[in-house]
């Protein structure tokens, strides 16, 4: 009978052991390169920092397969701040690309000719039965400055597919679509001149 129990004890200790903490996975979104425009066109623009829906201000990754319910991975996580992050690619993107003649966060001292501003309101996983994506949405205001006025507002909303049904394809498509986003709202604001 002490032997079945040391056999067990054994057991235990071994399954135990073979166990342990999982290791958290920390992303972070990264532009591809670009190519820059040879003349940019002659406006200054400034973008302030994008807020979010708070939903999606968690550190965990979210992850949805229908417009009802959101979870979020506890093992993959957002390296920073999602807004923040979504910010510096969408201003990183827009510098590199030298589609303006100036380009600044606001609040900052110097002058420009349009202020955007904007909300987060989707930045997700989503799962469809047979394809996973990266889906970011924004909705954006642009001010022409000089007369205040609002001259554009709407949402851009791009869902990028992602080559593989993992989290990190799924960064990677989140990625691409923030290039998306900025690429559109600069031709939307190139478009108002």
């Amino acid at each position: 009978m002490n032997k079945i129990r040391w056999i067990w004890l054994i057991l235990v200790i071994i399954i135990l052991g073979c166990g342990g903490t999982p290791i958290t996975n920390l992303y972070m979104l990264h532009m591809n390169q670009i190519t820059s425009e040879d003349s940019p066109s002659p406006i200054s623009v400034g973008i302030s920092p994008l807020s979010i829906n708070p939903v999606y201000s968690n550190h965990g990754i979210a992850y949805q397969q229908d417009p009802y319910q959101i979870q979020f991975y506890h093992y993959h996580q957002w390296a920073g701040n999602p807004a923040h992050m979504i910010d510096q690619v969408i201003l990183g993107y827009l510098k590199q690309t030298n589609k303006f003649s100036a380009l600044t966060q606001l609040p900052g001292q110097d002058k420009v000719d349009f202020a955007v501003s904007g909300q987060i309101l989707k930045f997700t996983e989503w799962n469809d039965a047979n394809q996973w994506y990266g889906w970011l949405e924004i909705d954006f205001q642009i001010f022409r400055i000089k007369d205040n006025k609002l001259i554009w507002r709407g949402q851009i909303s791009k869902k990028v597919p992602a080559q593989q049904k993992n989290p990190i394809s799924v960064v990677k498509a989140l990625s691409k679509a923030a290039q998306e986003v900025a690429e559109e709202l600069a031709e939307k604001i190139i478009s108002q001149l």
